[in-house]
């Protein structure tokens, strides 16, 4: 792997579809992640909780809800990663919910350019915010869809302050994002 990369490629650990279809064995390890990026998603092996990486630390979020440092042995099946550049900064207020968050953030990409890749970073104080994780799976595995129905846990958080980041990917990437 090419760990010379610019600031402005996007590394991808599997595609999308390999979850879905229920490819969950860690290939590469956290180590190797941190070297592609310092800002990203994904999942751990067995789908061993949500993979978060944000100012070059990552996390996992597992299906008991609790938000811990990964180990850099730890693998991942699938993950995007890149080094994240602040390019605008815009104050949002007032957002009562994902939709409208999303609405907020539709727009200014419409303007930006929707054919490109866009890491969001949102710090704050929060009122509510609902996340997700999924338990730890065993063999043989289920698909994604079967897992999210059966071992998807959903959490709660108020009045707490932290970061949340997402990426958005065009919708030319269908599946493979």
């Amino acid at each position: 792997m090419n760990s010379s990369l610019n600031s402005r490629t996007l590394f991808q650990a599997a595609l999308l579809q390999s979850l879905v279809l229920g490819h969950y064995e860690g290939s590469v390890e956290v180590k190797e992640l941190k070297r592609q990026g310092d800002f990203g998603i994904g999942t751990f092996d067995s789908l061993d909780g949500e993979l978060v990486m944000c100012r070059g630390r990552v996390y996992q979020v597992n299906g008991r809800g609790e938000v811990k440092e990964a180990d850099d042995r730890w693998k991942v099946p699938f993950a995007d990663v890149f080094f994240f550049e602040t390019d605008r900064t815009l104050p949002m207020k007032d957002i009562s919910s994902l939709d409208e968050l999303r609405e907020k953030a539709d727009g200014f990409i419409k303007n930006w350019g929707p054919n490109y890749f866009y890491g969001i970073r949102i710090c704050g104080t929060f009122e509510k915010v609902y996340a997700r994780s999924e338990k730890a799976q065993k063999k043989p595995y289920a698909r994604l869809d079967e897992v999210m129905k059966k071992d998807q846990v959903e959490f709660q958080f108020e009045h707490t302050e932290g970061t949340l980041i997402g990426l958005y990917c065009p919708s030319f990437m269908g599946g493979l994002n």
